[in-house]
């Protein structure tokens, strides 16, 4: 006899909260997991994005309360707790693991006032990074460049968010140039590049490269990519 599943309550919307879920859902299908002539290169602005959505592995939560009064602090708190809440979420097994993604929307923070995402960005990018994980920060305003057309602003968003996910493969082009981030990614990825030939490659291969010769590992690794490696180790992440 097979066990029945315990049910609990879910998470409860307001319409507006449900409008607001549904723009930011249209603007990273319309947006973020398409094409763009100024992006650099071909693909999708985030390629990670329309394979999470097809996983059903990107959950969104709106903050209503959130509005100009909030400060920094108020957010970085709010932030570092979701650390749990994305750990606890499914998908929590196999491939699909790896497209988890929690955005969170506040919709009643101004385009004026949004600029402060860049600053709780900055300032919690490094715990996010030791914790095996990336944040972005998206608002109206934001000026944050891409990776490959320093003159292209790519995380222009309709609604202020911030978006957590596990390091990927592709992150070596954001993690290259600190020593601590750069032994958390060498962490989860180092052997898939060490066991490959050393010579020129993929873009990937060659930042990471860059990347090592500028750090050269250290006896022991950092703490916190001893962390990141305890969980995020036995995720399953596309090849470089």
């Amino acid at each position: 006899m097979t066990a029945m599943r315990q049910l609990r309550p879910t998470s409860l919307f307001t319409p507006s909260a449900a409008r607001c879920a549904e723009e930011v859902l249209n603007w990273a299908r319309d947006y973020i997991s398409q094409p763009h002539a100024r992006l650099g290169r071909d693909g999708a602005v985030c390629p990670f994005v329309p394979p999470a959505i097809k996983a059903e592995a990107l959950h969104i939560a709106v903050h209503e309360e959130v509005d100009d009064t909030v400060d920094a602090a108020q957010l970085e708190e709010l932030l570092r707790r979701y650390i749990e809440v994305f750990r606890r979420t499914p998908p929590s097994t196999g491939p699909e693991k790896t497209l988890k993604t929690i955005v969170t929307a506040f919709p009643n923070l101004s385009a004026r006032r949004a600029v402060v995402l860049d600053e709780v960005h900055a300032g919690l990018k490094t715990y996010f990074v030791h914790q095996g994980m990336m944040l972005g920060q998206f608002h109206p305003r934001c000026r944050a460049p891409a990776a490959r057309n320093p003159e292209f602003a790519n995380k222009v968003s309709p609604v202020p968010l911030f978006a957590l996910r596990y390091i990927a493969v592709h992150d070596i082009l954001f993690l290259g140039s600190r020593p601590d981030w750069f032994a958390v990614y060498r962490s989860l990825y180092g052997s898939r590049y060490e066991e490959r030939d050393r010579g020129s490659g993929n873009e990937y291969q060659d930042a990471y490269r860059q990347a090592l010769n500028r750090f050269p590992p250290l006896p022991a690794a950092s703490p916190g990519a001893r962390r990141a490696e305890r969980t995020n180790r036995e995720a399953t992440h596309e090849n470089p």
